[in-house]
Parts: structure tokens; sequence; C-alpha cells
């Protein structure tokens, strides 16, 4: 029980935290992501546009955040980009569709956006293509 409530922590313990967060991260947005691109057609029909761009390219760059930068945090390869890029698609997609509702429609995204955030901060870990090419 003491250890449980202990405000300390390992390096290992840190480093295997963080890899939990990327891959929790990463799956959720590859899978999100996947599912755009399988249905491009219906999603570009039903989207909404992102600042000012057609449908079409906003479909694209939503796709690309999720899908790619999703992939890259699974790998742990330029971490901090991606996660700076979901942190960004995340803080606009709160604001302008869900209209900062973090407790209700908005609460996946609002997950997202402070995920990414600690990701940004902390850095991929130890268990990360980062940390073996030694950024």
């Amino acid at each position: 029980m003491k250890k449980l409530l202990s405000t300390k922590y390992s390096a290992g313990s840190f480093n295997f935290a963080t890899l939990i967060l990327r891959l929790t991260l990463g799956i959720v947005m590859v899978y999100y992501g996947y599912k755009l691109m399988s249905h491009f057609g219906e999603n570009k029909a039903h989207g909404t546009s992102i600042l000012g761009m057609s449908r079409e390219v906003s479909l694209l760059l939503m796709i690309f955040v999720k899908l790619a930068c999703g992939l890259l945090l699974v790998l742990g390869l330029f971490s901090r980009i991606a996660a700076l890029l979901i942190f960004l698609y995340m803080g606009y997609a709160l604001y302008s569709q869900y209209h900062l509702d973090v407790f209700g429609s908005g609460t996946f995204a609002m997950v997202f956006f402070g995920g990414s955030l600690v990701l940004l901060l902390l850095g991929p870990g130890k268990y990360s293509i980062d940390s073996a090419m030694g950024r």
C-alpha cells in the first residue's frame, strides 16, 4: 500500500508509461484515420471545411493527421511533431466542431488533446525509434 501511494517513480516506469500512452493514442488515431480514408466519398460529401479549405482538402488533412501522425506515434518516430499536429488538430476540432463541449460531444477530442499535449511535453520515452536514433 505504501508503494501504491508513493509519488516516486523509476525511469523504467516512466518510459513504459510513455510507451503505453503513445501506443494507445496512436492505435486509436490510426483506426479512425483508416475509417475516414476507407469512406472517403461519403465523408467528403458530409465533411466540413477547415480554415476555408475545400471539403476534400480538409478531409485529406484530417486523414493525414489521424493516419500518418497516429502511425508515427505508434513507431515513436518524429513523436513530438506528430503530437504537435494532433494537439493542434484536436484543439481546432474542440473549438470549431464541438464548441468546447469537453464533457459532452467533445470528450473524445479532449482526451486526445490532453494526451497529445502530454506526449509533446514529455517526448516519446526510451522505447521509441526517436530514442534509438538519439533524438
